[in-house]
């Protein structure tokens, strides 16, 4: 007795579900919906669901529906060029070089990042003048005299950031003499000892006759800077033959 009604509650829960799926369908059906949850609409302006419930237009007339064209991913891209918004420092003027400069540089310009970046080595925001700095780096060799220039900044970021790809560039570089006096003329901008000793060794691929007489012309230039002209003598000595360092 006890199994006869446990069979009718079943086969009277399976009759419920099956009547209640129809009736889904049916409504699904009248209001134009798929069970893939994608729009039948092929007009302007509709859209597509994918994925994890990401929206994808087809070129409907709310810019907001639209897939990403050229222009709104180059806004994104400016956006993030300037997260510097925080600077009180950063004026209306360093954003405008900003983008200018990470335009230019997104066009392989070297020309409009120069132009640019000779005006924002003059900006009071340390954040906008390391970026400045970073941007010629993507140059290196072709943006030497600017990197060389921004040796000179006070501020230990921005040098850092010009000094890494100004002694790559200048290590790249075949023709001796003129790789001697790039040398001397970052040597002329480095304080601190360690990138004076990197700038260096940058000598050794050059033949002593160019070397020797730059650096006693660099001796004599610092030569009330005891703490450079100690590096700088070490070196000569080395490059004639006694020990470095």
């Amino acid at each position: 007795m006890k199994r006869n009604i446990i069979i009718a509650v079943a086969l009277a829960l399976v009759a419920g579900l099956a009547v209640t799926w129809v009736a889904l369908k049916n409504r699904q059906a009248s209001s134009g919906t798929t069970v893939a949850g994608v729009s039948p609409g092929s007009g302007k302006g509709s859209l597509t669901r994918t994925g994890a419930g990401k929206l994808a237009g087809n070129g409907g007339d709310d810019g907001t529906q639209q897939a990403a064209t050229s222009t709104v991913g180059r806004a994104a891209r400016r956006l993030t060029a300037l997260d510097l918004v925080d600077d009180p420092n950063l004026s209306d003027a360093d954003k405008k070089l900003i983008v200018e400069l990470q335009d230019a540089l997104d066009d392989d310009d070297l020309k409009g990042v120069t132009a640019a970046a000779r005006q924002l080595m003059k900006s009071k925001s340390e954040p906008a003048r390391v970026r400045t700095a970073t941007a010629l780096g993507w140059f290196g060799a072709a943006a030497l005299p600017e990197l060389i220039e921004m040796l000179s900044d006070p501020s230990s970021d921005v040098v850092e950031a010009a000094m890494t790809p100004t002694l790559d560039a200048i290590d790249n570089m075949e023709d001796g003499p003129e790789k001697a006096d790039m040398l001397s003329a970052l040597i002329a901008t480095i304080n601190d000892l360690e990138s004076l000793e990197d700038a260096l060794m940058l000598f050794s691929g050059i033949e002593d006759e160019i070397t020797i007489p730059h650096l006693e012309r660099l001796i004599e230039m610092f030569q009330n800077d005891l703490a450079k002209v100690a590096a700088l003598t070490s070196y000569l000595n080395f490059v004639k033959g006694a020990n470095f360092f």
